[in-house]
Order: structure tokens, then sequence, then C-alpha cells
């Protein structure tokens, strides 16, 4: 009868393990890495108009990077007043203008909120790892934001390791989560049985 119960219980863990499906590895999210500064642009309130956002290699200016981004600019009295070629008609009003707004880089690669340029974008030099935003409207920021560029942040923000000598704890359904958990019925089992054969002898 012990015998019976010892291959009944190993064939169990036989079949547990074969069916377990395996680890997968996690592939982490590409992260969006720029060498300059992103720019966004958002013409959402024009028709046809639109959210962008791109690197800028080049940044001597805040008109440097947006044309650098790839952006076409037109401009009217001095003022840029067309970004894309909107709006069609090239005029700046308090109430449709392009508004410029920068937003700091943060330590984990994030970005802080947007705050609207003190100056114009021919005179203000963005710093590398910050962003220039654009939106087209009354001066309400844009309402996009730029990517995390996690690839450049401070390496200080890094998670930290787990103690020298201290094991990582297993995720449960794991493989290894799975023989344990087969290791410990197979010595209920065996502590069954025994107690099963010592009382049915002592009887």
């Amino acid at each position: 009868m012990l015998r019976r119960l010892l291959a009944a219980v190993l064939a169990g863990l036989l079949t547990l393990v074969a069916i377990s499906p395996p680890a997968q590895a996690r592939t982490p999210p590409a992260e969006a890495a720029c060498a300059g500064v992103w720019v966004a642009v958002d013409g959402s309130a024009l028709d046809g108009g639109a959210t962008a956002t791109k690197c800028a290699t080049a940044f001597d200016t805040g008109t440097d990077a947006l044309t650098s981004a790839g952006f076409e600019v037109r401009r009217g009295n001095g003022m840029i007043c067309a970004i894309d070629g909107l709006p069609a008609t090239c005029r700046v009003t308090t109430q449709a203008y392009w508004s410029y707004w920068q937003a700091a880089r943060n330590a984990d690669g994030s970005h802080g909120p947007w705050v609207y340029a003190q100056l114009g974008p021919d005179s203000y030099q963005p710093k590398q790892g910050d962003a220039e935003g654009w939106a087209f409207g009354a001066g309400e920021p844009p309402d996009v934001r730029p990517p995390e560029d996690k690839a450049s942040a401070s390496p200080s923000t890094a998670a930290t390791p787990s103690p020298s000598g201290t094991p990582a704890p297993t995720p449960a359904g794991t493989p290894t989560g799975l023989l344990l958990t087969a290791g410990l019925l197979v010595v209920g089992a065996l502590a069954a049985g025994g107690w099963w054969w010592r009382t049915r002898r002592g009887a």
C-alpha cells in the first residue's frame, strides 16, 4: 500500500513539472533616448493639427532646437507664427498664437511641468536633456509630454541590488517554486505513509 501511495505521489509530481510553463523573461519596454533636447509640438487646436515629439541634436537656441527636430517654421513680424504650415494664415493674436514652454529633466529621466518661457526662442539656450514645448492657442501648455529618457538618467537612481549573500525571493509559479512545493508534498506523503504503516503494524 505504501509503495502504491509513493508511486502515485511521484507520478503527480512528474505531471506537475511537465505541464508547468517555463519561466518567461520579462522584456523591458523600449526606452527613448535623446542626445540633445526633446521638442514637443501641440497643434491639436488647429484643423488638421496634431501632437508630435521629436529629438533635436542642435539646440544653441530654442529656434535651432525646433528646426533641428524637423519642424518647419514660418515667421510673421519677427515671431514664429506657423509650425509645419499651421495655421495656414500666419497671423499672431492674443487668442491664437504659438506659445513657447520649457520642462527640465529630472534625475530619473522624466521631465518636470511645462513652464512658460521667459525668453523668446531666439534668445533662450536649452540645456541638454531638457524639453522644449510649443502649443497653439491662447497660452495653454502643450498637452503632450516628452518620453522618459532613462538611458541618460542619473546612475544614483538605479535599483539597489540585494545585500551580498541574500538570495532574491523566488516568485510563485516559477519552476523553482513548483519544485519546492513538490518536495514538501513528498515529505508529507512519506510522513503520512510511515504513520499509516506503523499504525497498521501496531494493530
